[in-house]
């Protein structure tokens, strides 16, 4: 899946996801890199667009979360908490004692999503940047 924000555009539904993701991720405690990292992988995924239609095998959701390999039922993958939960519970089970805050970001979404396309996170964290919210 390549979703990639085109030119640069986002609108009210872009950013209210990568608000909420943002908000998700600090009311866990968590610093703003993991909602970096939560919002880099969402935009390459899916443009930042909840699908609630398969758009690769059974892939759902903001995070093209498969529920064939385990992430939740179609329901629950494409809810946005439960989604963006799941990806924050998987990354800290990859990366332990917070070793997700150094290292190269498009390789921690890779190591979290396990992508057939792994080069492409990189690309995205640019659009990422921008849209993370800078207030601490």
């Amino acid at each position: 899946m390549n979703g990639y924000l085109k030119d640069g555009a986002l609108n009210s539904y872009h950013v209210s996801f990568a608000r909420a993701i943002a908000d998700i991720t600090r009311g866990r405690g968590l610093d703003k890199r993991a909602a970096l990292i939560a919002i880099t992988t969402a935009i390459t995924e899916s443009s930042l667009h909840n699908y609630t239609e398969p758009n690769d095998l059974d892939s759902l959701g903001l995070f093209q979360q498969r529920p064939s390999q385990g992430w939740g039922t179609p329901a629950q993958v494409t809810d946005l908490i439960y989604a963006t939960n799941a990806f924050l519970n998987a990354m800290l089970r990859k990366f332990p004692n917070n070793s997700w805050m150094t290292g190269d970001i498009g390789a921690i979404c890779q190591a979290v999503q396990v992508s057939k396309y792994p080069d492409n996170y990189d690309k995205n964290l640019h659009d990422a940047q921008i849209v993370v919210p800078h207030e601490p």
